[in-house]
Parts: C-alpha cells; structure tokens; sequence
C-alpha cells in the first residue's frame, strides 16, 4: 500500500471516531443511565464481583452460579478499573467503558472493511 492509499482511510476513520464521540458526549460526564437496561446489573457486578482473576461464586443470580457464567467478563472488569481510575461511580465508569465500545465498534469495522 501507498501512503496516498492508507492516509484518507486513516482520516476518514479519525473523522468517524470524532461523530461518534460527539453524539456519545454525555456518557463521558453525565449520568444517563435507563432503568429497563442491564447498565445497575453490570455495575454492581462491577462493585461487588471479586472474582476478576479467580473463580468465585455469585449468589445474587439464580442462587448462586459461578462468577464466570454470569456475564461477559470484560464489561465488569473494565467497569471496575475505570470507577478506580478516574475515581467516579460504577454506574459513571460503566458508561465510560460504553461510549468506548460505541465508538470503537464502527471504527474497527470500517477498518476491517
């Protein structure tokens, strides 16, 4: 590939990333989360699942099932770093790490395309 081929792809993928993160703006700072969603679930697997390197147990779903077969692992564990990292809620961090997912999703399919 010629630098003439890979330099409007990159840009047209810089510009896609931007429209995104500007239509997902309020994730980043505002609490918006919806009542009929799996946003309180994942956060309190975020704030009270130990389990992130270990098996463990988690009662709270259908009296107690591994920690692993709860949900995907990755959405609570990046909710946990994030809430630690920038010092803010669970609920805040995990729409953090969705306004991430919802701007890399597009992105990396233009990409791979």
């Amino acid at each position: 590939m010629s630098r003439g081929e890979i330099l409007p792809g990159s840009s047209y993928a810089a510009v896609l990333l931007w429209v995104n993160a500007y239509v997902c703006r309020d994730w980043f700072f505002h609490p918006t989360a919806q009542m009929n969603s799996l946003d309180g679930y994942w956060a309190a697997l975020a704030r009270l699942g130990d389990g992130w390197l270990h098996p463990a147990w988690w009662p709270f779903w259908d009296f107690g099932i591994p920690f692993e077969f709860t949900s995907a692992p990755l959405v609570p564990a990046m909710t946990a770093a994030i809430a630690a990292w920038r010092h803010v809620s669970h609920l805040m961090a995990l729409q953090f790490v969705s306004a991430i997912f919802y701007c890399a999703a597009p992105v990396s399919l233009f990409l791979m395309a």
